[in-house]
């Protein structure tokens, strides 16, 4: 069984590398003459599910994009994915695989796997799971952590592992709900000896929380002398980025507390702390 399950999730990894690579291929028209052989395997693949894939004997042409084309999640997988990620967190995969079968936005598939490759009893990640992971979601939050895995369980001849790419703090999350996020310049009237002392608070506390010391990082934020140089917006995009490294390190509570000051303030200017208090208040 639980060969079955690695090898389910070794194709769920590779069917959505695939996907993503053909994600960023030449535009194609946005109707495609549909083929008997499309035909015959798109019951399979209509959600794009890995069961669906395991189970379909035909080429899977998916017929939409598995990533959601929404901003926000609709209640129907919100409930999904509330429901996989306890099932996870008490190492209950069947009742995980079950709800993740019904998925149809799986803009959060790399936190799925994460979640359960990381597990600190109920699951023991191979190299070969671990490799894939990085391969595929190398900014997601949680890349750290899985690439030092890697490193302990790589043998010679093995291709290394994929290094995480930075900043981890912001990580994959947003790439997926907005491919570029959106601009902000703040326009309060600053010397060039107060930018620098902003700029040198934001790369402490990005430091810190590469190294998960995420107290250190929101002590830093409270007590610098920078902080009354920089507007709400500025002072709640850290904040957020603070409430991300909590729930990393799994301290949901806290996380919640400072995502949701931060939207409560700043609203959209700081997406990542709406983001954040959704995810946090899933785990609380």
């Amino acid at each position: 069984m639980v060969i079955l399950k690695r090898g389910l999730l070794l194709l769920f990894i590779l069917f959505f590398s695939l996907a993503g690579i053909a994600a960023t291929a030449t535009p194609l028209p946005s109707v495609k003459p549909t083929t008997s052989d499309q035909k015959k395997s798109t019951d399979a693949t209509d959600t794009a599910t890995a069961s669906a894939v395991v189970h379909s004997d035909a080429i899977p042409y998916p017929k939409a994009k598995p990533l959601g084309t929404k901003d926000y999640l609709t209640p129907y997988d919100r409930d999904l994915y509330k429901k996989i990620f306890k099932a996870q967190d008490e190492g209950d995969w069947d009742t995980a695989d079950k709800y993740t079968e019904k998925l149809k936005d799986m803009r959060l598939r790399g936190h799925i796997i994460y979640q359960r490759l990381y597990h600190p009893t109920a699951w023991r990640s191979s190299y070969q799971e671990l490799y894939g992971w990085l391969d595929q979601y190398p900014d997601h939050p949680g890349a750290h952590e899985l690439y030092k895995l890697a490193v302990t369980r790589h043998k010679a001849g093995e291709p290394t592992p994929p290094k995480p790419k930075r900043p981890r703090v912001i990580s994959g999350m947003m790439r997926d709900l907005n491919q570029d996020g959106p601009s902000y310049k703040s326009t309060k009237s600053t010397t060039a000896s107060q930018r620098r002392a902003i700029q040198d608070l934001e790369r402490n506390i990005t430091q810190n929380l590469r190294r998960d010391r995420v107290t250190i990082a929101y002590n830093q934020l409270k007590q610098s002398s920078a902080a009354p140089y920089m507007d709400n917006v500025q002072f709640d995009t850290l904040q957020a980025q603070i409430a991300a490294g909590y729930l990393y390190v799994g301290l949901p509570e806290k996380a919640l507390d400072l995502a949701l000051a931060s939207v409560n303030r700043s609203s959209t200017n700081v997406p990542l702390a709406g983001w954040i208090a959704g995810l946090a208040s899933w785990k609380t």
